[in-house]
């Protein structure tokens, strides 16, 4: 009979979960013998049968893996690993209260004239007059707070977060623009809007965050119109680089700086969709893909915008002492 996993399962509680199954076996323990019946092979075998085959780690996990319903132990550990990504992301952007932080650092020390949010808006410059235009990941509006005296009058706006909080703010703060906009609640990874309706859509820095990713760019891709086009934002591999080299050298030395470490990694996640990988998998999906470099540096004189934004980068309940 599949069991279900615990309401908060740790990728350490069941590898030790493993380590005891393939102890108890050793120890000719029929206990065992339920656990190792998940595995197809051993359904039919019998409690002698299978106390006697040579069992190693790799076979405890996989038992493991399939008494929780899982094919194998690399989809149990792709599930937990969906379930921090979303934890951790629910955390980082609930609200625009951590992200204001890193705004803020960019804003006020980045070295191009150009920011990003007008340097970004410059690359819609051939999207129609008329446009239905969606943004995935719209936070809390900073892109059209940032561009509101160049907003065509015929765009046609939704703006979506995965995040109620997003939205909520998104909509108090572009009330007064006097544009159509409309909002929703919308995970990027889980597009629910018609096939073929919009001549742009809009991704800024939300495509390394979405947890299936294969799904939300094929979403994207249904729901542009043949003409269509996706306009999508991430970081390249040196972002940021010398303060998580310096965060990476805190987390060995000071107490809850650990999970900081990490949040700098889902921020940046060149593993999924940064600047080196995201071309090679928009390919899969679109015939043309174009790379536009936004080249910038920071340049920090002052202390606490530093700590603000690490700060920002950890849950409530993982500041280190001061």
């Amino acid at each position: 009979m599949t069991r279900s996993l615990p309401p908060n399962p740790s990728l350490e509680h069941l590898k030790n979960e493993a380590k005891s199954l393939l102890k108890a076996h050793h120890r000719h323990d029929v206990r065992a013998c339920a656990t190792l019946r998940s595995i197809p092979a051993l359904a039919a075998a019998t409690d002698e049968e299978i106390l006697a085959i040579p069992l190693a780690l790799h076979d405890a996990q996989h038992a493991v893996a399939t008494a929780y319903g899982f094919e194998n132990w690399a989809a149990l550990k792709a599930q937990l690993r969906s379930r921090v990504d979303q934890k951790l992301v629910r955390q980082q952007y609930g609200d625009s209260s951590r992200v204001g932080a890193r705004y803020a650092l960019h804003a006020e020390f980045s070295v191009n004239d150009r920011a990003f949010p007008l340097w970004t808006f410059d690359q819609y410059g051939d999207i129609p007059a008329t446009a239905n235009i969606l943004e995935l990941g719209s936070g809390p509006g900073g892109l059209w707070l940032a561009n509101r005296d160049r907003i065509p009058d015929g765009w046609n706006v939704i703006a979506t977060d995965a995040s109620e909080g997003m939205v909520q703010e998104a909509r108090a703060n572009l009330a007064a623009l006097g544009q159509p906009f409309s909002f929703r609640v919308m995970d990027a990874g889980r597009i629910d809007l018609p096939a073929g309706h919009f001549d742009a859509v809009l991704a800024n820095h939300v495509l390394p965050n979405v947890v299936d990713l294969e799904a939300g760019l094929a979403g994207i891709a249904r729901v542009l119109k043949p003409t269509g086009k996706l306009y999508a934002a991430t970081n390249g591999p040196g972002h940021m680089l010398e303060l998580r080299q310096l965060v990476l050298e805190l987390s060995q030395e000071v107490e809850g700086m650990a999970t900081l470490a990490k949040m700098f990694g889902l921020n940046v996640n060149a593993r999924q969709f940064g600047l080196d990988t995201a071309p090679g998998l928009l390919r899969e999906h679109f015939s043309h893909v174009e790379v536009r470099p936004h080249e910038d540096s920071l340049i920090v004189d002052q202390a606490q915008p530093l700590i603000d934004y690490v700060l920002s980068c950890m849950g409530a309940d993982e500041l280190p002492p001061e």
